[in-house]
């Protein structure tokens, strides 16, 4: 915190690419402990690999369980990957589908990733209406 940073985002959780069972991050909750500690907000995030709504419903109620257990109550980010044959319509589909079951247990959702990937792997017009973390190592957002 003395270095100017004032809020931490920790991995909740992610589901395999090989047979997308989901799995939790086993330094979550000390990880939590820890960043609280410092003096730092937290948020969550879920690496989602989701290729279907069903598959992007099931993270969107682990990561408000998960949200929950540890009481965060800074938003939650989803980050996508595995599906390279899912198209921008399908993922931008799935990513709905996980933001609007966030919404609907009274947390607020976020989509993340890196702005190359963000705007070619989704829709984004179709998702306005979200909040959006943009992972980018510049001093500026490009």
């Amino acid at each position: 915190k003395e270095s100017g940073i004032s809020f931490a985002l920790i991995r909740c959780g992610y589901r395999g690419a090989s047979t997308g069972e989901l799995f939790e991050d086993a330094a979550c909750t000390a990880n939590v402990a820890g960043a609280r500690a410092a003096g730092l907000s937290v948020g969550l995030y879920f690496y989602s690999q989701a290729v279907t709504e069903e598959e992007a419903t099931e993270e969107a109620e682990f990561i408000v369980q998960a949200a929950r257990t540890c009481h965060v109550t800074a938003p939650l980010v989803e980050l996508a990957g595995r599906a390279e044959g899912v198209s921008p319509e399908e993922r931008t589909t799935f990513t709905k589908a996980f933001c609007r079951k966030v919404h609907e247990d009274g947390m607020m959702p976020m989509i993340g990733g890196e702005a190359g990937w963000l705007s070619s792997s989704l829709d984004m017009t179709a998702l306005t209406q979200e909040q959006i973390w943009v992972a980018q190592e510049n001093s500026s957002v490009t």
